[in-house]
């Protein structure tokens, strides 16, 4: 049996801007990041582990809404990856292409201290 076990670990950055009304805000945000991919396999004659860093940036538009001390937001990310790798074993080829945009909803708890 052949697997493989493919993790991704985002690290960003990001500057927005709200347009407030009563207690609810629109928020659009734009930032850059990397996202480090740690690829391993098992069950074929040559197991390896690799890390991979794609450095890429992203635009936010999100509603959100304020009850006291907690915000809750919805919206859609645009995620657009600058250098992008595939994941290869020797032998059998490629099995995973690293997509170059991926269009996303999101959402978010958050409370304010």
């Amino acid at each position: 049996m052949v697997a493989i076990d493919v993790r991704r670990i985002p690290i960003a950055a990001e500057a927005h801007l709200d347009f407030p009304f009563d207690r609810d805000a629109i928020r659009l945000a734009a930032g850059a990041g990397v996202i480090l991919e740690r690829a391993g396999s098992a069950g074929l004659p040559k197991t390896a582990v690799s890390t991979v860093a794609e450095p890429d940036m992203f635009f936010r538009a999100s509603y959100r809404l304020g009850i006291h001390r907690l915000f809750l937001a919805f919206g859609v990310a645009v995620d657009i990856a600058l250098i992008h790798d595939d994941l290869a074993i020797d032998g059998l080829g490629v099995l995973l292409r690293t997509p170059a945009l991926e269009l996303a909803p999101f959402g978010d708890l958050s409370f304010r201290f």
